[in-house]
């Protein structure tokens, strides 16, 4: 049995070992390299469902070229970039489980992180349509979901939730939330 002292991850140090034998000095020293695992944390932000992820952000000495993969797979179509850790086709309000594991070798490691998606708005409308080619449309909009307050951007230039004096056409609807989630519609009018 022998004993490691002075010891520093990743660099050379000195250990004392006794030997024993008849050719054997009573105490020889010898210089070793202890090894760490590889550094793989991360964390992945929290994004809004029906988004794309932010790439994950690694703490510093990350042992890059591994694959990122889900603990278990969800059972809700999400997917995720093996290479870059990016999270597609998510679900509102959802927990996943991603596991990070470094390239194969003497250190190889791995490192799960959760990341919860963000409820993204969700819109439903009640349309009145114009009478005889008059500007008398009007779209009534309801957000569910999302957290409010909500900002409104028509394509038509207004910014409130409901619009009326509308023509035929088609109207687009840019709804962003307070924790910056973004959703669009189209809605016609005819």
């Amino acid at each position: 049995p022998g004993e490691l002292s002075n010891t520093v991850i990743a660099q050379k140090s000195i250990f004392k070992y006794p030997l024993q034998g008849p050719t054997w000095k009573p105490q020889s020293t010898a210089t070793v390299t202890v090894d760490t695992a590889d550094v793989v944390e991360f964390s992945i932000a929290p994004f809004c469902s029906g988004n794309a992820s932010a790439l994950p952000v690694t703490v510093a000495g990350f042992a890059g070229g591994g694959t990122y993969s889900f603990e278990t797979a969800p059972v809700d179509g999400a997917t995720i970039n093996p290479v870059t850790g990016v999270i597609s086709n998510s679900s509102p309000s959802t927990t996943y489980n991603i596991v990070y594991t470094s390239p194969a070798g003497d250190c190889q490691s791995s490192f799960t992180a959760s990341v919860t998606t963000l409820p993204s708005p969700e819109i439903a409308a009640t349309v009145t349509n114009s009478e005889c080619g008059q500007s008398t449309g009007a779209i009534d909009v309801t957000v569910s979901s999302g957290v409010a307050p909500f900002s409104y951007s028509w394509s038509n230039g207004a910014n409130t939730e409901d619009v009326s004096g509308l023509a035929s056409g088609a109207y687009t609807l840019t709804i962003t939330d307070d924790q910056g989630c973004v959703v669009d519609t189209t809605i016609s009018i005819i």
